[in-house]
């Protein structure tokens, strides 16, 4: 079975924007070595038929064939990424420099570059194979595989093309916006799921001191946990293990990671604790929703900067993260403590509930939206959407308590009174009314 600590440094692997050009440039060279044995085949033998479909070429021929497309291949790649590169600089100033993530794990950009270094290898490759008369006795011309590097030749036209029309739709904001929505829905959905009980009896550690497990890393962040290997060390050892962090959380060396009862056990367990955990350089979406709703914020946020000064962009924002947050609402809290077979709380987990993502994401608009009421209004809808999706009495209360703090707040900038008797009124939809 897959751990979340495996799917995690697997997915670090996926996304890394070297990785699928590796596995294209690694394919390109077996193909073109396969091709030069079947080149040398059919040189013992009539191709037949096949024979009158390719293009033959004598060795100066192949060579400044193979050279002209290694080279354009070559270039043009370079041309290309420096594009890439220059839109990675525009979308980290304008956006953030944490959404140049979903530039980096493109998949289509990895292809785009693949497809160029894999045709150029693949060029060097067959390029070494041809030799004239007068290098030795016999010139040899692998037909096949040179009229294959034609063939790539094409796709890279192609590619080209394609990746002009992606790098320029990819800046859009409600592109985007679109990435950011759907990673965001996907860390909701797996860390609110829909139906959703405890394993273990009542959510209380147990007495007397515990045994500390301290992190071992310089400086990483938490992004996943294997509650699973968790719940078999802590049953395997008769003990309980309470996580100090959740996803998300930034470790340096020394500080407490899991606190183990009784602390007799905490030596023999640390071992598993500490190679449950998956950490990195940054933090990641998927196990750490409050990370999810800050990167749709931030687009928000940013937009409200007085460089860019775009409050349609940061109302486009409040709509996506919408989406997450009325899941999160809507469903109960994360599961707080896992139980072995026998009903045994055994792990105890630190997650974060609706509260926070709300607190992330009307917080930041009373930091950085007073001064542009149609953000108010739209922070007001959202807020009367959530009110009507929630489904714990905390929950509604939290969103109330944001909409009558984010009304003082703008009402003390001092605005126009239309706007003022505009965001009252959308408040009023929300707030229980007054006798």
């Amino acid at each position: 079975m897959t751990t979340a600590t495996t799917q995690t440094k697997f997915r670090t692997l996926r996304e890394s924007f070297w990785f699928v050009p590796a596995i294209l440039c690694v394919t390109s060279t077996i193909v073109a070595q396969l091709i030069l044995a079947l080149d040398q085949l059919v040189d013992q033998q009539s191709a037949g038929p096949l024979d009158s479909l390719i293009f033959h070429v004598g060795p100066a021929g192949g060579r400044d064939m193979l050279t002209a497309i290694a080279g354009s291949v070559l270039t043009v790649a370079a041309t290309s990424f420096s594009i890439t590169i220059s839109v990675l600089a525009t979308a980290s100033s304008t956006y953030g420099p944490r959404l140049v993530r979903n530039f980096m794990k493109d998949r289509a950009n990895q292809f785009v570059l693949g497809i160029f270094c894999a045709t150029f290898l693949y060029c060097l490759m067959v390029l070494r194979t041809i030799r004239a008369p007068e290098d030795s006795g016999s010139g040899y011309v692998p037909d096949f595989a040179v009229n294959g590097s034609v063939v790539l030749a094409v796709l890279n036209v192609a590619v080209l093309v394609f990746f002009i029309h992606h790098i320029a739709d990819s800046i859009q904001v409600s592109t985007l916006a679109a990435r950011v929505r759907r990673e965001l829905q996907q860390s909701i959905e797996a860390s609110f799921p829909e139906s959703n009980t405890d394993d273990a009896g009542p959510a209380a550690t147990p007495d007397g001191l515990p045994g500390l497990v301290r992190a071992e890393v310089d400086s990483a962040y938490l992004q996943a946990f294997d509650t699973e290997r968790l719940l078999k060390a802590a049953k395997k050892a008769d003990a309980v293990i309470r996580l100090a962090h959740s996803p998300g959380a930034h470790l340096i060396k020394g500080q407490v990671v899991a606190e183990v009862w009784p602390s007799s056990c905490a030596e023999n367990l640390t071992d598993s604790i500490l190679g449950s955990m998956a950490t990195g350089q940054e933090r990641t979406p998927y196990s750490d929703p409050l990370f999810a709703v800050q990167q749709v914020v931030e687009m928000g946020v940013r937009a409200l900067s007085p460089g860019t000064n775009d409050p349609y962009t940061a109302r486009n924002a409040l709509d996506e993260v919408a989406s997450g947050l009325a899941v999160a609402c809507s469903r109960p809290r994360p599961l707080t403590v896992l139980g072995d077979d026998d009903g045994v709380a055994r792990v105890f987990l630190t997650t974060p509930s609706a509260l926070d993502l709300l607190d992330e994401t009307f917080d930041a608009v009373r930091n950085y939206a007073l001064e542009h009421p149609t953000v108010i209004l739209k922070a007001c809808e959202l807020a009367r959407q959530l009110d009507n999706l929630s489904t714990a009495p905390e929950t509604s209360q939290r969103i109330r308590e944001h909409v009558q703090l984010l009304v003082e707040a703008f009402e003390k900038t001092h605005p126009m009174e239309p706007d003022v008797q505009a965001v009252r009124r959308a408040a009023e939809t929300v707030l229980p009314a007054t006798p």
